[in-house]
């Protein structure tokens, strides 16, 4: 018993130690978060000592692959895998994260340590999408978005991208690639590789 409250006092000083949220999970459930977790998930550790793994990782369509990795992991595999998932959080909200999984011996019972690292929250990122074209709006030289694939259809653009890719004669309904703006496809494919 001593060992085995001796390497949880560890296993909880390593975890406290990382700066990625960090999950120790045995038998299922959720034994032990990090103060990054707790922040990313909403909940108190007491509350998350209550969950089992299936509580936070629910088994919807984005969590197939992990889900079926955690069914037939190995009791023996060293090795760490990476996916995206989806985390249900204390709020009822889904949040997509990329997680880490990591296999571990805790006084001879193994578990699995969770490193979860936040992917951008759709909020977060349509805020900083709309203020960044606010500020592209009144800069003084000509921004653009494009999708990424060919022909890379322009999303929208700034005044002064407009007056100088547009000229006077345009209606906002026009739609307007990028390739069109090369002579020749090699260039385009070229200033797409200097993109990358």
């Amino acid at each position: 018993l001593g060992q085995m409250v001796e390497d949880r006092f560890l296993y909880r000083a390593l975890i406290e130690a990382t700066t990625e949220g960090t999950l120790l999970v045995q038998k299922g459930r959720c034994r032990y978060g990090n103060p990054t977790l707790l922040r990313i998930t909403g909940y108190n550790s007491e509350r998350l000592e209550l969950l089992k793994l299936s509580d936070l990782l629910p088994e919807v369509p984005e969590n197939a692959d992990i889900l079926r990795h955690l069914e037939q992991m190995p009791s023996d595999t060293e090795d760490s895998i990476n996916f995206d998932a989806v985390l249900v959080i204390a709020n009822g909200e889904k949040r997509t994260c990329h997680i880490t999984i990591n296999q571990i011996t805790l006084a001879e019972h193994t578990g699995i340590i969770l490193l979860v690292k936040e992917v951008l929250p759709e909020r977060e990122a349509a805020d900083s999408i709309r203020r960044l074209g606010l500020a592209a709006q009144g800069a003084t030289i000509g921004i653009l978005r494009a999708r990424a694939v060919r022909p890379s259809h322009v999303i929208t653009m700034n005044d002064a991208a407009r007056q100088f890719m547009l000229g006077e004669n345009h209606t906002e309904e026009e739609s307007y690639a990028l390739a069109k703006f090369f002579a020749e496809d090699s260039e385009y494919s070229g200033f797409r590789e200097t993109l990358r």
